[in-house]
């Protein structure tokens, strides 16, 4: 199945930076006409490296938000409508932080009982529509994704009972859900054992993208909810872990 041979070449790539379409043939045991398509694939998903003879490791660079802000613009309001619409009233909300999980920010409804959320930008822009009860967990802050982490912030989260979490990544291979840092890392955990109800969102790009630290499972999840232009096979794939909504 080509979307098992893609999840198995960035598997390998992260094992070693450097693969020939010669090692990666044997190891999916296809030919290498074969690898050269599934190659052509992934780089177009910028998820690998096409160099002569073979594939190199793609190294994630932290993206700043204004960067973040450019990328999928309709499918992140798409994912966002998709999210505002299984929220109940009278419900605390956690909000993670992410570009996306600001275009749900704006369109919640002001009638929830909290909204807390680590990230900078999400509270800024809650605040100043008149959101009321929003809180901003503070700690320890990352200026390039403008978000906090660290023990503080664990701390505000592990006092509330969270009826929704909504959450993001930088990618998603196979069950394995990863970020940048295990300081985001065991924020996005935290939210996931302590809410009711726990929401990944992703656009289609994040599906087969490994960063370096993996925060969860998709099967931890109530379920992912991804952008019109994710690939019916990719998505048979992920339902295997939990529910996918688009």
């Amino acid at each position: 199945m080509k979307i098992n041979r893609k999840n198995k070449i960035l598997q390998m790539l992260r094992q070693s930076d450097v693969l020939t379409y010669q090692e990666l043939a044997e190891a999916l045991n296809v030919s290498t006409m074969t690898v050269r398509r599934d190659v052509a694939e992934l780089s177009k998903e910028n998820a690998i490296i096409k160099e002569h003879g073979g594939v190199r490791r793609v190294t994630f660079k932290v993206k700043t938000t204004d960067e973040k802000r450019l990328l999928f613009p309709e499918e992140k309001d798409y994912i966002a409508q998709l999210a505002a619409d299984l929220i109940a009233p009278k419900s605390v909300i956690y909000l993670g932080a992410g570009t996306t999980i600001l275009a749900l920010a704006k369109r919640l409804k002001n009638d929830h009982k909290h909204i807390i959320t680590n990230s900078l930008f999400t509270f800024d822009w809650l605040v100043e529509h008149h959101f009321e009860n929003v809180l901003l967990t503070g700690g320890e802050f990352v200026a390039k994704s403008e978000e906090f982490h660290g023990e503080h912030a664990e701390r505000l989260v592990k006092d509330f009972s969270i009826d929704y979490a909504f959450l993001a990544t930088n990618g998603m291979i196979d069950d394995n859900l990863t970020t940048f840092s295990p300081f985001s890392g065991r924020l996005q955990s935290l939210a996931i054992n302590q809410a009711k109800n726990v929401y990944l969102l992703a656009d289609h790009s994040k599906f087969g993208v490994s960063d370096s630290y993996i925060f969860g499972k998709a099967s931890q999840l109530d379920a992912i909810i991804s952008d019109s232009k994710l690939d019916i096979e990719t998505k048979k794939h992920y339902q295997q872990f939990t529910d996918v909504i688009n």
